[in-house]
């Protein structure tokens, strides 16, 4: 059984020795070509892009509503909610 598959083994190097290494014609022009279409390619869709902006400007506009609106609500928290009564009748 060990030389059968020795002998099996023997084919497939022989045949796999027979395979010739090919090269590009013209490695450069190839290697171009591969750039160009990875750089026309876009990751992101228009679309995504566009959610995207949307929702940033969206939440930079809510924070500038909410500190501006802020801003005048401020100066009535001054007064106490609770006002408490002084009962000291005399200073010591």
């Amino acid at each position: 059984m060990n030389s059968s598959s020795n002998t099996e083994m023997d084919q497939v190097f022989k045949q796999l020795s027979g395979i010739k290494s090919v090269e590009p014609e013209n490695y450069f022009r190839l290697y171009t070509q591969t750039l160009i279409k990875i750089k026309r390619e876009n990751p992101l869709p228009t679309f995504w892009l566009k959610v995207a902006a949307i929702f940033i400007i969206v939440v930079i506009s809510t924070e500038i509503l909410v500190l501006t609106n802020n801003k005048h609500t401020t100066a009535d928290t001054n007064s106490p909610v609770v006002i408490t009564t002084n009962n000291i009748l005399y200073h010591e």
